[in-house]
């Protein structure tokens, strides 16, 4: 190359990384791609955008008419950084058409070049799941929604891309819009195994569910719990939602709700009778075990289950029996019967190695009416005149005082 014509281009370009790669790139040429190649770059000011893309564009080779036309767009865009970087992204060169390119550019202008509205326009995953009218769909719906962050993830997602149509994704891109943009709907929107599973009519009833719901609880841990999402249908898992408002977010329930054994081993109406069940016996720890227990759940029916809850009340939620109500063995080798029995025995031998016991065992002890009215007494102030007092309520030991039975006498 001449000199003097080197000299001109470092008179017009700046960047020296650049110079060079023009002057390099202008040695390749013949002397018309030459001539013509200046020309183009003397009409365009020796803006640096459009240097750059005509040597990434055409590395030696003679310039399209196509290329002419995006370069004239660019001219007309004011140079825009955008605009350019469409012009020249591979991803785009390979999958779009120049006419497909400068619907592109033409939205982007009319999206104010809006850095999202260019994601969508550039995006490996975008490009290879969306026809350019379909991206164009896109960039106008996210310009509707103001380029919100949460509308912007639905549109780019890779999940969502795969998993929606086009006509899907804009419904949920407005949906989140009639919203407020609320970022747990948008996780609904968004998460791969919600997508995986549901339909978007069914997200958008998660999405109802969730805003009736306290935001600041749990509630969409169990919209997005991969488990309940494949055991259970959306109508279930919405009434799951529901019962855990019902029974104020109280966290037991909630594990009642995600337990991966109580979701395998009970239907969403047995898993609900659990939760009442926890809820009448006032969310007692030990009755939420056997609510849970693996081997209570693969041995035991419902009913068994709830029957082992009621003898452990019973029982006073001693550990012992609650030990025997869940143990493995006894589970496996003992019908209901014989460990409910069981459970009776261990709770007795316990009462024994303390001061209490149960009000049938007391009366045994009476021999007559004095020490009736004696043990009356003590039961008045252990427990209240009003209480109702059965054979197997708990009551501290009676022993009949004999001095005082005498001088009553």
């Amino acid at each position: 190359m001449k000199i003097e014509i080197m000299e001109f281009l470092s008179d017009k370009i700046t960047d020296i990384n650049l110079l060079k790669k023009l002057i390099l790139t202008l040695d390749k040429m013949s002397s018309n791609n030459l001539k013509r190649f200046l020309d183009e770059l003397k009409r365009s000011d020796y803006n640096e955008y459009i240097c750059k893309m005509m040597i990434d564009l055409n590395e030696g080779k003679e310039i399209t008419k196509e290329q002419k036309n995006i370069i004239e767009k660019l001219k007309n865009y004011d140079y825009n950084e955008n605009v350019y970087n469409i012009a020249i992204n591979n991803d785009v060169l390979k999958s779009k058409t120049i006419e497909e390119k400068i619907k592109l550019i033409e939205e982007l202008k009319k999206c104010n070049y809006s850095y999202t509205a260019y994601d969508i326009a550039v995006d490996e995953d975008v490009l290879e799941t969306r026809t350019t009218e379909e991206q164009i769909r896109l960039m106008e719906e996210l310009e509707k929604c103001d380029y919100n962050s949460a509308t912007y993830r639905i549109a780019m997602y890779s999940d969502v891309l795969e998993t929606r149509t086009t006509e899907e994704q804009i419904k949920l891109m407005e949906e989140l819009k009639n919203r407020y943009y609320n970022e747990d709907a948008c996780d609904i929107a968004t998460d791969e195994n919600v997508l995986s599973t549901r339909t978007v009519e069914e997200q958008i009833k998660l999405m109802e569910e969730l805003e009736n719901c306290d935001p600041f609880e749990d509630v969409l841990d169990i919209a997005l719990d991969n488990n309940i999402l494949r055991k259970r249908t959306n109508e279930e898992q919405i009434r799951l939602m529901e019962e855990y408002k019902k029974c104020d977010y109280d966290k037991k329930v909630y594990i009642i709700v995600r337990d991966t054994y109580v979701l395998n081993e009970r239907t969403t109406d047995e898993q609900i009778r659990l939760i009442e069940a926890i809820k009448r016996y006032d969310y007692n720890l030990c009755a939420f075990k056997i609510a849970t227990d693996e081997n209570v759940l693969s041995t035991r029916t419902l009913e068994e289950q709830i029957k082992l809850m009621e003898e452990l009340k019973n029982c006073d939620y001693n550990k012992n029996v609650l030990d025997t109500a869940i143990d493995r063995d006894v589970l496996r080798k003992k019908s209901l019967e014989k460990q409910i029995k069981l459970m009776k025995k261990i709770y007795l031998e316990e009462l024994e190695k303390q001061k209490t016991t149960i009000h049938s065992k007391n009366m045994r002890k009476i021999s007559n009416v004095t020490e009736f009215k004696m043990y009356l007494n003590e039961l008045k102030q252990e427990l209240g005149k009003d209480t109702d007092v059965k054979s197997d309520t708990v009551v501290l030991k009676f022993t009949p005082d004999k001095k005082k039975e005498r001088k009553e006498n």
